[in-house]
């Protein structure tokens, strides 16, 4: 698994929310992806009536590992972002990228 948050050595026991969107927060990675990628693809991947990705999310989504992505199908950080992995599996379509994510 990839999974790094660096914060300025405080845990304030924020829900992920606060956390990718908090000044503490210094640099969140996560399966290739950086915090800016992660967040700019969070609407695509949660919720419902989902907006097609951007082209930042796009841009970051190329350098993802998504085959790390299968390894948090049923972690707890998934469900604390409220991310719809199977969302996450059409993501390379998407943004025509010519992978498929099998888990």
């Amino acid at each position: 698994m990839e999974w790094r948050l660096y914060s300025h050595g405080r845990d304030e026991g924020l829900g992920m929310d606060s956390i990718l969107n908090n000044s503490m927060v210094s640099a969140l990675s996560l399966c290739g992806m950086n915090n800016d990628g992660i967040i700019a693809c969070l609407p695509s991947v949660r919720g419902s009536n989902l907006p097609h990705p951007t082209s930042k999310c796009c841009r970051a989504a190329r350098g993802a590992n998504f085959r790390c992505f299968c390894s948090y199908q049923h972690s707890v950080l998934i469900r604390l972002l409220g991310v719809n992995v199977n969302q996450i599996r059409k993501l390379p379509a998407k943004c025509g990228i010519a992978r498929r994510l099998y888990c």
